[in-house]
């Protein structure tokens, strides 16, 4: 056959394709090309799965399961999928508040009574929305010394919490995520029902599914017929396993595949498992105490997004990302499982989402405002950018911002990991996003307010004086110090200008951390923050430790150094 006659047989059937084939083939192409990068033989990558209108319309895999051996993702390969295991955890919860068996606004220690009772009462509901207070268990045990790759146990996770002789705040004031609160919840399962968390949610979620390769992982030797295997990137541009041995579930735990998640969100639609008043409840989103309405629900986060109601939550721990989105009203779900620590699934799946609800969203808000309230970013002075330069402590919390020149704008930095460039918006006002949203921030004279996402509120921050303490101060905090919440001891060693942190228990085995100060009284290292008390005779009466989810962990100095 000519070349010319193949051409004209192949335009012949190009005409007489619908043209819905086309389209399909077309949006084809372009979610392919959303995961390009991961597309190959010699990278892990990410399993996506389309649901319209409860059937999986699109799956495919990018990228290897298991580097060793060669095995490609595929929508049966099974991935942990970290705080997205959190609505399994709470749709449990749920099941039992249909039967009678809990109560959403009981104290929790009405089914942990070992746990320290506080000023006012820490519910079932707090723990659902994240609005309890409690520190969370992974970052105490990061402060007192263990890592991801440790191994520790429930009770151990139990002993620290009942340990903790303060909040991070009063229950019910804030939001603020908190593993502790869903390894709590699990413990709850367990204490009702007398089943393990694994074993009561195979037997009324998982299994009236017919979800047959989702499980909680309770122990980390089981052997996962299908595992993606987690890997995170190496500084020469390769992978490395990055695995855990921990068996706490709960705040997660659950191995799935895109398959099975595709059978558990048609349980939103048409329940087999629960009922329709349980899914209602699923969605109630959290009312903190002055009633501001949260995001959170019961391990959903439920918000609008370019004029679309969004049901989703994600997930991020040692090698694996994960993310869930639905949009019920428009019956479509995306799910992105990816085994490789720098992938970004919750931006991926909304890339695919928005290429199939293209003729639904609106007009996006940022784009829109623009135009009427910010034409551009106006240009302010040399001097006028520097007389915001400076640092900035959150009212109440540990930890110090501090805010640079960055060429014709400025720079905020969080910590040494967390630097982004900000715009000017206004004489005051400077706009920018982290890797996870927007952000502003407007300056005061006497500190400035941090606005994230659609905060209608701010968080207030504070003006520091960014002055290194004197030799002799710093040279005082040589020493022990006992931290009985984390059941540890650090030991500070004077070195320049900071001091190096280390753990002194034997068993311990997270390596020395150099912090440099920020302030007089305040040392830092990528988020973890040591602040000092000073007495009025210029000795140290006690340090506090803080990082992310856990703030002001008192330690005390060992009078004989600890030696």
């Amino acid at each position: 056959m000519s070349p010319l006659r193949s051409l004209y047989l192949v335009c012949l059937l190009v005409c007489l394709m619908p043209a819905s084939a086309l389209r399909a083939s077309e949006l084809t192409e372009q979610v392919d090309a959303v995961f390009a990068e991961y597309d190959s033989t010699r990278v892990p990558g990410c399993t996506l799965g389309v649901i319209g209108d409860g059937e999986l319309v699109y799956t495919r895999g990018y990228g290897m399961a298991s580097l060793d051996h060669g095995v490609p993702l595929g929508p049966r390969s099974v991935f942990r999928i970290a705080s997205t295991s959190k609505q399994f955890t709470a749709f449990a919860i749920q099941l039992l508040v249909d039967q009678g068996d809990v109560d959403l606004d009981a104290d929790v220690r009405t089914y942990l009574p070992e746990l320290p009772e506080y000023d006012r009462s820490v519910t079932v509901r707090h723990l659902l929305n994240h609005t309890s207070g409690y520190r969370d268990y992974l970052a105490l045990g990061y402060l007192s010394g263990v890592r991801d790759e440790d191994y520790y146990t429930d009770a151990e996770v139990l002993d620290l919490l009942t340990r903790q002789r303060e909040l991070n705040f009063t229950p019910g004031a804030e939001h603020l995520y908190s593993n502790s609160g869903y390894f709590l919840l699990g413990q709850i399962v367990l204490r009702v029902t007398g089943k393990t968390l694994r074993k009561f949610a195979g037997e009324r979620i998982f299994r009236p599914l017919e979800m047959r390769q989702t499980h909680f992982h309770d122990d980390h030797r089981e052997i996962v017929p299908q595992r993606a295997i987690g890997y995170s990137p190496t500084d020469d541009g390769g992978f490395e396993i990055d695995l855990t041995t921990l068996e706490m579930i709960g705040d997660g735990g659950v191995f799935t595949s895109v398959e099975d998640l595709a059978r558990w969100d048609a349980n939103f639609y048409q329940p087999k498992a629960g009922s329709a008043s349980t899914l209602e409840r699923m969605h109630e989103r959290g009312v903190l105490t002055d009633g501001e309405e949260i995001d959170y629900a019961s391990g959903l986060v439920v918000t609008d997004y370019r004029g679309l109601r969004k049901v989703s939550h994600g997930g991020a721990f040692v090698g694996y990302r994960a993310q869930l989105i639905r949009f019920p009203d428009q019956r479509l779900s995306v799910i992105c499982l990816c085994n490789r620590g720098d992938a970004s699934p919750s931006r991926l799946a909304q890339k695919v989402a928005d290429l199939y609800l293209a003729e639904h969203l609106a007009e996006e808000e940022a784009a829109a405002t623009q135009a009427a309230d910010e034409p551009a970013a106006v240009a302010l002075s040399a001097a006028e950018l520097d007389s915001f330069v400076g640092g900035y402590r959150p009212e109440g919390r540990l930890g110090v911002v501090r805010v640079e020149r960055e060429g014709e704008g400025l720079a905020v930095v969080f910590s040494s990991r967390s630097r982004y460039e900000v715009r000017p918006l206004g004489a005051t006002r400077f706009g920018g996003e982290t890797r996870r949203s927007s952000f502003e921030v407007v300056f005061t004279d006497t500190g400035a307010t941090f606005f994230f996402g659609d905060d209608p509120e701010g968080e207030l921050y504070e003006r520091v004086e960014l002055v290194e303490p004197a030799a002799e101060s710093v040279a005082r905090l040589a020493g022990a110090y006992r931290c009985d919440e984390l059941m540890s001891t650090i030991r500070l060693t004077p070195e320049g200008t900071g001091v190096r942190l280390t753990h002194q228990n034997p068993h311990k085995n997270q390596p020395e951390q150099p912090l440099t100060p920020t302030t007089v009284d305040t040392f830092e290292l990528d988020g973890l923050t040591v602040q000092v008390d000073w007495s009025a005779e210029g000795e140290v009466s006690t340090i506090r430790l803080g990082v992310g989810r856990v703030r002001n962990i008192e330690c005390v100095p060992v009078p004989d150094g600890g030696a």
